[in-house]
């Protein structure tokens, strides 16, 4: 499946033509499915979502989700941990949801 996840928004500009990342063609997303079944429409509409919720930015939409950019954010970050000294150590902390 394929998806983009760029293109017009001519709402924010007055109903003319407006391209964040400029003149060209956007490159769509390669969705494919590991496990699961039934339709894609709700797994787009997620991910379109999540292409909006990076709010350390002020643009419209991300290329790619949210989750996927800081997702690669943290494999960098994590990949020159090993460039650290082997005194320090990095606890990481998930949210459990049966504590709250």
């Amino acid at each position: 499946m394929l998806l983009w996840t760029q293109g017009n928004c001519p709402q924010v500009a007055g109903g003319k033509n407006y391209y964040k990342e400029g003149k060209g063609i956007p490159s769509p997303l390669w969705l494919k499915r590991f496990a699961g079944h039934g339709g894609w429409e709700r797994s787009c509409d997620e991910i379109l979502g999540l292409t909006k919720m990076n709010w350390n930015n002020d643009g419209l939409y991300d290329r790619l989700p949210v989750t996927m950019g800081y997702a690669s954010i943290l494999a960098r970050t994590v990949k020159r941990m090993s460039k650290l000294s082997p005194a320090r150590s990095v606890i990481l902390v998930g949210y459990n949801p049966s504590v709250a």
